[in-house]
């Protein structure tokens, strides 16, 4: 058996049900939906870390799985990506990609903050 790792990350991690649709847009480009894993963390202090302000004294950290062939490039502090900061939200909130955490040949974790 061969591993394809943006077949499996295309055809099975984000066809699992656990997927969203968020919206990215690159740096100079045009919006697009597509379909991402999002980890929301548990709240943190702000400043002490990378994250998204939910009121002026706690903050939630945000990482994003994207496809490779959905976001084949990253330029952090540039990208945006427009998603729901925490289950259960009715309304998204425009976050920057602050950091590409890893990269492989399907799939880019990325760190997202306001």
């Amino acid at each position: 058996m061969t591993i394809d790792l943006q077949a499996d990350m295309d055809t099975v991690f984000l066809d699992s049900g656990f997927e969203e649709d968020i919206v990215y847009t690159p740096s100079g480009g045009s919006a697009a939906t597509i379909s991402a894993i999002v980890d929301r963390g548990p709240p943190i202090q702000a400043g002490r870390a990378r994250g998204v302000d939910s009121n002026p004294n706690r903050r939630h950290e945000v990482t994003i799985y994207v496809s490779t062939t959905d976001v084949p490039t990253v330029t952090p502090n540039e990208d945006t990506v427009q998603v729901k900061a925490r289950v259960g939200d009715s309304m998204t909130r425009t976050m920057t990609v602050r950091s590409v955490i890893s990269s492989d040949a399907g799939c880019q974790q990325l760190a997202l903050g306001w």
